[in-house]
């Protein structure tokens, strides 16, 4: 056991995009506020525990905090790639639960709302009690 890092009302931490920035590791995540509502944050590591509104940073939140949203990084091509969830009214139209979206780390850190590429993930590969987990 070497640190750890609790991250209150935030998910099981398999499904996060850890990121170095000027040498320091940030980590982006879906977490939950106070009331409950969807936040997508990026936090300084640390050791220790947060919540919400405490050493957390809203990531573009017109764009991400109305759903769902987790993520990996490819530093590689310097690439978010989202699993984001489709709200109840919308997955009928869609036949789907969640959708991947893929954007420009860079764009993310300037606040620029730009996708690069967006699929759905088709209801038969998913449902209500087992949702796609994971990229």
């Amino acid at each position: 056991f070497i640190d750890r890092l609790l991250v209150k009302n935030g998910g099981h931490g398999t499904h996060n995009a850890y990121r170095y920035i000027d040498g320091e590791l940030w980590i982006y995540s879906a977490v939950l506020d106070s009331n409950k509502n969807n936040k997508f944050v990026r936090f300084k590591y640390r050791s220790g525990e947060m919540t919400y509104g405490n050493e957390m940073q809203d990531v573009m939140p017109n764009v991400f905090n109305d759903r769902y949203t987790s993520a990996i990084y490819n530093p590689i091509e310097n690439l978010m790639i989202f699993r984001r969830e489709y709200k109840a009214s919308e997955r009928q139209a869609k036949n789907s639960l969640n959708f991947v979206e893929v954007r420009s780390a860079d764009d993310i850190d300037k606040g620029i709302d730009k996708v690069l590429y967006q699929m759905d993930i088709p209801m038969e590969y998913t449902s209500d009690t087992q949702p796609m987990q994971g990229i």
